[in-house]
C-alpha cells in the first residue's frame, strides 16, 4: 500500500477558525516572505503533528497540487494538501490546529516537543546574519536538491526522469543530490579523459537500471543512490586495466564494467539490509559496494590472461631516496593545483581543471559542502607533506580525496550543524589522511588500490560517533538534503540528556 495516495474528489469543509489557524502556521513557515514554503517545511509540519512520510511521499503530495511546477507550496496548495490529509485521516486538521493554538499560547512547549523522536526545527531562532544568508542562498535556482525539477521530469517522460536519476547519481559521489552537480562532473570527466568518462557513464547507467530492475525503493533510485557506486566501479575498472601508453581504448572491458557496476547495486542493497538490522538508526553504506565490487574484479584479474590489470606486481613500496621527499620551498601555484586535484581525485580526475569544475558544482549546490571539500583537500595536503608522504603522490591529490569526502560528510551533512561540527570536520580530515596511508600500505602487498576505503571508514566512524557526543545529532537519512537547509531547520534539543530518576514518571508531551 502506498504511503500517500490522493484522496477521492470530495469537498472538505473547514471552519473559518481552522483556516485562520492554518494561515498563521503557513506564515510562520514562510520565513523569507515569498508566499511559499518548501518541501522541507511541509515535511516538518507533517512530522510534528503525527504524519510521518518519507521525502518521496511528500514530493508526491506537492506534485499533485503544484500547478505552477515550482516545487514549493503556496497558500492555496497548502490548504488543498491539508484538506486531502483531513480526508485521509479523519480528524487530523482539527487536532492539527488545536496543537498550533497550544504552541502559540506557550512557546516553551516546542522545547518539550523536541524530547520526542520527531525533530522540531525553528528557523526564526537563527541570528539575523544566517537568516539573510539563507534567504539569498535559496534564491539560487540550482541550490539544494532541486525537488521541483525532479517532480517535473518524472511527469514529462521516463527518459528525462532516468537522466535526472543518473545526474543525481553522479552528484551523490560527493553526497550531493543535485543534477547540476552531476552535469559539472560530466564536464570535468570529459576534460580529464573521454575514455574514462564513457566507461564511468556506462557503469552509472547500469547501476541505476539494476536498482530499477530489482524494484528498489523508487525514492532511493530517484535520488541517485544506486548510480554513484556504479560510476566509480566503471571508472576504476577502466583505469586500472586499460593500456593508456598505447592510446588504445579497451572496449572488451565493457563486459566487466557492466557486470560489476550492476553488482555494486546488489551489494549495496545487501549491505543496506544488514546495516538496517544491526543499527538502531539506518546507516549509509557510502562507497563500500564500490570497494567490494572493484577489489573482487581486480584481485581475480591478476590471473586473467584476457584481462590483465595495470597495477604491476604486488609489493610494498617504501621511498628510499630524497628525490621524492618534500622540501619547504613553497610554490603557491603548484599547491593550489594540488588542492584542486585532491577534489578531482574523488572521481579519479588528475586534471586540476577537472577538480575546479567539481568544486564549482559543489559551490553551486551547497556553499558549505564546497568550502568543506576545499578545506579537506588543503588540510590533507598539509598533513601529508608534514609527515613526509611520497611527494609525487601528494601533489597529484592522491592523499587528499579521502579527507575531502570525510569533511563534506561531517560538515553539517550527516551530522546536524552545531559548533562542535567545526572541530569534528578538521579532526575527520586529519584522521582519514592517516587512515589512507595505512590502507594504502596494507593493500600494497596484494597489488590493490586504496580507493576511497579510508573515506568510507572515516564517515562511518564519525556518524556512529555522533550518537555518543552530547549536543551532536546524527541526521536521519530520509531527511538529508544539504547543510544549509539542515542549519535552516536545525533541531532544538534539551540542554541536558540526563536520564530522569526511576521514581519520576516521564510522560511524552
Amino acid at each position: 500500500m502506498a504511503l500517500y495516495e490522493p484522496a477521492r474528489e470530495q469537498e472538505v469543509q473547514l471552519s473559518n477558525a481552522n483556516i485562520t489557524q492554518l494561515r498563521t502556521l503557513f506564515d510562520e513557515l514562510d520565513v523569507d516572505e515569498t508566499g511559499e514554503i518548501t518541501e522541507e517545511g511541509l515535511t516538518q509540519v507533517l512530522q510534528r503533528y503525527g504524519k510521518h512520510l518519507p521525502s518521496h511521499a511528500v514530493r508526491d503530495m506537492i506534485a499533485e497540487v503544484d500547478q505552477d511546477d515550482s516545487g514549493t507550496v503556496n497558500w492555496e496548495e497548502f490548504l488543498a494538501i491539508m484538506k486531502r490529509v483531513h480526508a485521509l485521516g479523519g480528524t487530523f486538521v482539527g487536532q492539527f490546529v488545536r496543537e498550533v493554538t497550544r504552541v502559540q499560547r506557550n512557546r516553551s512547549a516546542s522545547i518539550a516537543l523536541a524530547a520526542q523522536s520527531t525533530p522540531v526545527y525553528h528557523f526564526q531562532d537563527l541570528p539575523i546574519f544566517w537568516k539573510r544568508f539563507f534567504t539569498i542562498w535559496r534564491l539560487s535556482p540550482v541550490a539544494g536538491t532541486m525537488p521541483g525539477l525532479a517532480s517535473l521530469l518524472r511527469r514529462k517522460h521516463w527518459l528525462l526522469s532516468l537522466m535526472d536519476d543518473c545526474l543525481r547519481g553522479l552528484g551523490q559521489v560527493a553526497f550531493m543530490n543535485n543534477p547540476v552537480m552531476g552535469a559539472c562532473v560530466i564536464a570535468a570527466a570529459l576534460v580529464n579523459d573521454v575514455y574514462l568518462a564513457l566507461m564511468g557513464l556506462v557503469g552509472l547507467l547500469f547501476g541505476t537500471l539494476c536498482g530499477k530492475f530489482l524494484d528498489a525503493p523508487a525514492a532511493l533510485v530517484h535520488d541517485g543512490l544506486f548510480g554513484y557506486n556504479g560510476y566509480l566501479t566503471g571508472t576504476a575498472v577502466a583505469l586500472f586495466q586499460a593500456d593508456f601508453g598505447g592510446g588504445k581504448w579497451n572496449y572488451t572491458l565493457l563486459l566487466p564494467v557492466i557486470f560489476w557496476s550492476s553488482a555494486s547495486t546488489v551489494i549495496g542493497l545487501a549491505l543496506g539490509h544488514v546495516f538496517g538490522r544491526i543499527a538502531a538508526k539506518p546507516i549509509a553504506v557510502y562507497t563500500l559496494p564500490f570497494h567490494l565490487s572493484t577489489w573482487l574484479w581486480l584481485l581475480g584479474s591478476q590471473v586473467y590472461k584476457n584481462f590483465p590489470n595495470a597495477l604491476g606486481q604486488p609489493g610494498l613500496v617504501i621511498p628510499s631516496s630524497d628525490s621524492d621527499r618534500f622540501t619547504f620551498d613553497f610554490e603557491f601555484e603548484e599547491y593550489a593545483k594540488a588542492s584542486l586535484r585532491g577534489i578531482g581525485q574523488v572521481f579519479f580526475f588528475e586534471s586540476a581543471y577537472s577538480g575546479g569544475l567539481v568544486l564549482a558544482g559543489l559551490l553551486l549546490t551547497s556553499w558549505i559542502a564546497g568550502l568543506a571539500a576545499w578545506t579537506g583537500s588543503v588540510l590533507a595536503l598539509m598533513v601529508a607533506l608534514a609527515v613526509g608522504a611520497p611527494y609525487n603522490e601528494v601533489v597529484l591529490g592522491l592523499w587528499s580525496y579521502d579527507a575531502v569526502l570525510a569533511c563534506i560528510c561531517t560538515a553539517g551533512l550527516f551530522l546536524a550543524p552545531c559548533w562542535k561540527i567545526a572541530f569534528l570536520t578538521v579532526f575527520a580530515g586529519t584522521y582519514t589522511t592517516f587512515v589512507h596511508g595505512a590502507v594504502r600500505n596494507f593493500l600494497q602487498p596484494v597489488g590493490m588500490p586504496a580507493l576511497t576505503f579510508a573515506a568510507a571508514l572515516g564517515c562511518l566512524s564519525f556518524t556512529v560517533l555522533g550518537n555518543a557526543i552530547n549536543g551532536v545529532q546524527v541526521m536521519d537519512l530520509s531527511n538529508i538534503t544539504v547543510a544549509e537547509q539542515h542549519i535552516q531547520y536545525r533541531q532544538r534539543k534539551p540542554k541536558s540528556n540526563k536520564v530522569a530518576p526511576k521514581h519520576i514518571a516521564v510522560t511524552p508531551v
